[in-house]
């Protein structure tokens, strides 16, 4: 079997086929840069030339633009609030690396400041994906046009931590009739008595979900499960709310929730 892609052959594949029979063969590719790509199947062709050939159109999608909203920058990568996630999102490239990797790559991260909503610098219908950290509290104004970016299929996730202020949120993003943004109502900050006294876990996770299934393989799982939490926000789900991991403190509270 020759596949090629726009016209360029790739490395044949020999297939053993058994009478009455069928066989498989798996060609990885990976696109650089977006748009439609025409591949083209062959075979090196027997009695019956008509299915010797098949042909797909591959629309390659651009790279997922990502709004990344630091509510806590700092110098260091392991303080500032996106340090990590943006370098999942971007890694950097060393001098010896691939020179096409940034090119190639899914994701195109932008990182803003919460002041920078408000003054219209950036605006939600641009990207694909919004992702709050740690961001303090939002203006009216600003819910307001995310709920019209969420409406128009633009994905929001929201990650919290010191600085969010639970009522500020619970006023402008949650509304128990569930057309609020957030999937849950915020309730109270919950910590460990204190760091010697041990920490929170993941007890439980839904190995279906496709951000944690990788960690259903035994090999990898105690890199979700073994992760040290030491405080959390105790939540109240809405309605049509998923929880995706569970804690393992007295209240088996959610530390990942999920609404469509």
């Amino acid at each position: 079997v020759t596949l090629s892609v726009d016209g360029e052959n790739q490395p044949a594949q020999v297939v053993d086929v058994p009478s009455r029979g069928r066989a498989e063969a798996v060609f990885s590719l990976a696109f650089k840069d977006p748009g439609e790509r025409v591949l083209e199947a062959r075979l090196e062709g027997d009695r019956l030339a008509v299915d010797d050939t098949r042909f797909e159109i591959v629309d390659v999608p651009p790279p997922l633009r990502v709004l990344l909203v630091d509510g806590a920058p700092a110098a260091a990568i392991e303080e500032d609030e996106v340090g990590y996630l943006r370098a999942v999102l971007e890694p950097p490239v060393d001098d010896g690396g691939p020179a096409d990797l940034s090119a190639s790559h899914p994701f195109d991260p932008r990182v803003t400041t919460p002041e920078a909503l408000s003054t219209g610098e950036v605006q939600f219908e641009e990207f694909d994906a919004i992702w709050l950290a740690n961001v303090e509290n939002l203006p009216p104004a600003v819910v307001e046009k995310l709920e019209r970016a969420v409406g128009a299929g633009k994905a929001l996730i929201v990650s919290l931590g010191d600085r969010v202020t639970p009522e500020a949120y619970d006023s402008r993003l949650w509304r128990a009739d569930g057309s609020g943004l957030l999937p849950a109502e915020i309730l109270r900050r919950t910590a460990v008595p204190s760091r010697r006294d041990g920490y929170f876990r993941v007890a439980s996770f839904d190995a279906q979900c496709p951000a944690l299934s990788f960690f259903a393989d035994e090999r990898w799982k105690p890199l979700l499960t073994e992760v040290p939490i030491y405080e959390f926000f105790a939540t109240r789900a809405g309605t049509g709310t998923r929880t995706l991991a569970s804690l393992d403190d007295p209240g088996s509270h959610a530390l990942l929730l999920e609404r469509t």
